[in-house]
């Protein structure tokens, strides 16, 4: 009889031990997504793929005259230098050297979890041409707690092919 309730009482416990091992592996585990911020990158070049934002090209575009209007409010260029640590914060449109050294204008960040239903974000390059980014992005959160995000751009109206928002202008 011992031996029996033995068994029983290791059955119960490894029953027990296997359902508590099922339900913290489950889709609804309390996993922390951390999403992306939009962040639309520009580069502007001359047909002969001169940067037209870079300091040192002669005939490069006045950056005093440069902004971006977005959701009815117009942003003018800041110089801003990247960090290591990541500080997601919405501060406009900037001026900065990408990872190689070219020049680019930053908008952002925008809040990757937010909708945006065909948003517009029109550069003013100061000479009375302008280049417009449309910014579409749905987010929501699946059933089993991962998120679904349906991301796409528009360059001037066309759409571009991936979902990262470099965006390459020529003037």
């Amino acid at each position: 009889m011992e031996c029996n309730s033995l068994k029983k009482l290791l059955f119960g416990s490894l029953l027990l031990a296997a359902a508590g091992c099922l339900d913290s592996c489950s889709e609804t585990s309390d996993v922390v997504w951390d999403i992306a911020p939009i962040v639309p990158k520009i580069y502007l070049n001359d047909a002969d793929g001169r940067n037209l934002l870079d300091p040192a090209v002669g005939e490069g575009v006045d950056i005093s005259g440069v902004s971006a209007t977005f959701r009815e409010e117009t942003y003018y260029v800041t110089s801003g230098e990247d960090t290591k640590a990541y500080l997601p914060v919405f501060i406009g449109l900037v001026l900065k050297q990408d990872f190689k050294g070219n020049y680019c204008l930053e908008f952002g960040e925008l809040d990757g979890t937010e909708d945006f239903s065909n948003e517009s974000l029109a550069i003013d390059w100061g000479d009375g041409s302008s280049t417009v980014i449309t910014i579409y992005n749905r987010f929501r959160w699946k059933n089993n707690g991962s998120p679904a995000i349906s991301r796409h751009f528009l360059l001037d109206g066309v759409r571009t092919k991936d979902e990262v928002p470099v965006f390459y202008v020529v003037k």
